[in-house]
């Protein structure tokens, strides 16, 4: 049996491991994966707010009535991005969500 370092596999010197390498291989790509995507999730969200707050801030947005009501729609629909975004699964809310609500 093989010892740290040497050229045998990790499962080959770990003997409680019973996944092979390319078990092992496919599940920590699958974690970058996952990782890349939480990431990726939470730079969506953060730019979804900064344009949130742009249009709520927004100097003149009560001047023109048509203005305003499309600065409503788009702060509606940029809040219901939001809020897919921020179901997690298993939430007492959506216990069986493999995948926030909405995204197909």
């Amino acid at each position: 049996m093989g010892k740290p370092g040497s050229s045998l596999s990790k499962s080959a010197w770990i003997p409680r491991i019973k996944a092979s390498d390319e078990d092992l291989k496919a599940q920590f790509d699958l974690m970058v994966d996952i990782r890349d995507l939480a990431a990726e999730v939470v730079d969506t969200l953060l730019r979804i707010r900064e344009a949130r707050s742009g249009v709520e801030g927004r100097p003149n947005r009560s001047c023109r009535r048509e203005s305003s009501d499309e600065a409503d729609a788009i702060l509606k629909e940029l809040r219901q991005i939001e809020g897919l975004l921020m179901v997690w699964a298993g939430s007492e809310a959506h216990p069986d969500d493999v995948q926030p609500a909405g995204i197909d």
